[in-house]
């Protein structure tokens, strides 16, 4: 069941990000401005989510944070615009910062 939910969440931030796939980011040089350019986007999309995408998202994350962040990771670094646009420890960091604001609403339920 965590996984179903993990994997649409991967999706769902693969989707978003490759809208950013053309950005000149080199994994090496990733700044602080760089990854809150992939964290916006993916904000962005949040809004777009179904309401059960969302809780889905929120329950398994809620279930398992660090699973749902590794397999969101490991998803992502499956496709070479997002391996080249941030290396795996950023990807980690806006991953991480976009989940516990997305789940941050009351009772850690979807905002």
């Amino acid at each position: 069941m965590l996984s179903t939910r993990t994997k649409r969440t991967a999706a769902v931030m693969v989707l978003s990000c490759s809208l950013f796939a053309g950005a000149t980011i080199t994994p090496a040089v990733a700044s602080p401005a760089q990854e809150a350019l992939y964290l916006t986007a993916l904000k962005g999309e949040w809004n777009n989510a179904s309401a059960a995408d969302q809780k889905a998202t929120c329950a398994g994350f809620k279930v398992g944070p660090s699973k749902v962040i590794s397999l969101s990771v490991t998803e992502l670094w499956k496709k070479a615009a997002m391996r080249q646009a941030l290396s795996k420890p950023a990807w980690k960091r806006v991953i991480t910062k976009y989940l516990k604001w997305a789940c941050s609403g009351p009772g850690t339920t979807p905002r």
